[in-house]
């Protein structure tokens, strides 16, 4: 999930040409409001995201003891290492 939608439409054409399935969300919210944390096999969310961070969705997933790899992704040097975002 980003909230940028260039970024959503290019993970989209990459991954679904590696053969994956991708369910597209422009936040956390629409990502939890859709059950997301049921529907996928890896999570990919870019950390500065307007409400919820990816910082708090990879805590919330971890408290949900999930199953799938979260990657979090950004364009910003300084959200890059730390919970700055």
């Amino acid at each position: 999930m980003d909230d940028d939608s260039r970024i959503l439409e290019s993970l989209d054409e990459l991954l679904a040409s590696a053969g994956y399935k991708v369910l597209l969300f422009s936040s956390a919210e629409a990502f939890l409001a859709a059950n997301g944390f049921h529907q996928v096999d890896c999570l990919i969310s870019d950390i500065g995201m307007p409400a919820m961070k990816g910082w708090n969705l990879l805590k919330l997933a971890q408290t949900m003891d999930a199953k799938f790899p979260v990657i979090l992704i950004t364009a910003r040097e300084e959200c890059a290492f730390g919970e700055g975002a």
